[in-house]
Order: structure tokens, then C-alpha cells, then sequence
């Protein structure tokens, strides 16, 4: 709650002195109140949620789902896991590989750390999945999919049609 009254606070300083510029130049009123809608239009984007997730995994070709460690719904291709969310947290978390080269700068992103007992192998921890938008996070899912994929067998490839 803090972070947006900051943010709104930083925002209507920038309307005042966009105002104040344009008091001093030929703007017209109408061009004042257009800036003015775009400085205080708050970030609209709905918050992430589980199910959100779930529809950008279960959308890629043969991936499966089910509950790991009695907490943890896991998204799988070929047994393999690409995502993992917690589903008892507040806020919720969860994990995903990464490409090799993105690892350490994924890493130092607020909120995200190499992930327990699989960072080995290049996956991140998250600590809130409303850190990325839902653009992002079918980036990033897609991405950890692919990832997985393939080092799959061609065999269990062709089994399950990707």
C-alpha cells in the first residue's frame, strides 16, 4: 500500500510541474488535461494467481500437472519439471529455470534468488509471482519449457507429440 502512495505521490509532483511548464508556454488546456490522464492513470494490470499460471502452462503441448511435497503444484513435460508454485504461501512463490546466461542477473533481481536444492541446474525462486506481469510470466514459462524439453529423449518426444 506504501509503494503506491509513494508512486501516486511522484506522479501528481509530475502533473504540477508539467503544469507549471505549460502555464508558460502556448499549450492549450485540452493537451494539460491529456498529459494529466496519462501522469495519473495508476498501473492498471490485474495481480497474478495460481489459476493464471496454470492456464499458461497447461496451454503448452504435453505438459502435465500435479502436487509435489504435499505444497507445491508442479508443472511437468516428460516427468521433467519446468515450473513449480507453492500453493500454501502468502504471498505465493515459485520457481523456474532459466538459461544459463540469465541466471546470475535473474538471480539478483529483487525478489528472486537462486532456487533451493535445483539452482544447480539454473532455476530461480521468486518470492511473490505478482514481481512479473502476465506477459512475463508467459515469457518465462515458455522459455523454462523449452528449456526442459529439449533434453528430452527424442523418443518420449515423439511419444508426446512436441
Amino acid at each position: 500500500m506504501r509503494r503506491r502512495s509513494v508512486y501516486l505521490t511522484l506522479r501528481l509532483n509530475a502533473v504540477k510541474a508539467f503544469r507549471r511548464a505549460a502555464a508558460n508556454t502556448a499549450s492549450t488546456l485540452k493537451e494539460i488535461k491529456n498529459c494529466e490522464k496519462l501522469y495519473l492513470r495508476p498501473n492498471t494490470y490485474p495481480p497474478m494467481t495460481i489459476d493464471d499460471i496454470r492456464s499458461i502452462c497447461k496451454d503448452l503441448p504435453g505438459v502435465t500437472e500435479d502436487i509435489k511435497w504435499e505444497h507445491d503444484l508442479v508443472f511437468s513435460i516428460g516427468a521433467k519439471m519446468f515450473c513449480v508454485v507453492g500453493l500454501e504461501q502468502t504471498p505465493t512463490s515459485a520457481s523456474f529455470k532459466v538459461p544459463d546466461d540469465d541466471f546470475d542477473e535473474m538471480s539478483s533481481r529483487p525478489g528472486f534468488k537462486p532456487a533451493p536444492y535445483v539452482a544447480k541446474y539454473k532455476w530461480v525462486w521468486m518470492d511473490d509471482i505478482n514481481r512479473l506481469k502476465k506477459n512475463e510470466w508467459k515469457k518465462f514459462v515458455i522459455q523454462s519449457y523449452e528449456l526442459v524439453k529439449e533434453k528430452l529423449p527424442a523418443k518420449l518426444k515423439k511419444q508426446l507429440g512436441v
